[in-house]
């Protein structure tokens, strides 16, 4: 199952400052997480 991703204004600033590798790497990552949600550890915290 592939989640649509939701970019906040908060990220699309920060994102807009990274480097041009560090950008393609956050771009893949996403595609990971969004192909997979499970994917990784959980965090502590939050609403989830």
């Amino acid at each position: 199952m592939r989640f649509a991703l939701k970019q906040t204004r908060r990220f699309a600033r920060a994102y807009k400052k990274l480097h041009d590798q560090v950008a393609a790497d956050v771009d893949i990552a996403a595609a990971v997480v969004a192909a997979d949600p499970s994917v990784g550890e959980r965090k502590k915290g939050g609403s989830c």
